[in-house]
């Protein structure tokens, strides 16, 4: 089922970041990071997106691993 989705943000923030993920047709992910700038910079994210694709990377080439594993490992 085809579908197109548009977020609009109202520009408040409770929270100092949150990521949204999601899922794209053609077999990919979107990764959408929303920080406030007076907490966080662009090298923290930055940051955040290295440590959690090297997470996802580990149990990618291992499912069978644990997360605590995964986490040891990176």
């Amino acid at each position: 089922m085809p579908i197109y989705v548009k977020w609009f943000a109202n520009g408040a923030a409770t929270k100092k970041m949150y990521l949204t993920v999601s899922h794209l047709p053609d077999r990919k992910l979107n990764f959408s990071y929303h920080y406030q700038t007076v907490e966080l910079t662009e090298n923290d994210c930055e940051k955040m997106y290295y440590y959690m694709m090297r997470i996802l990377f580990r149990g990618i080439e291992d499912p069978g691993r644990t997360i605590s594993e995964i986490i040891d490992m990176v």
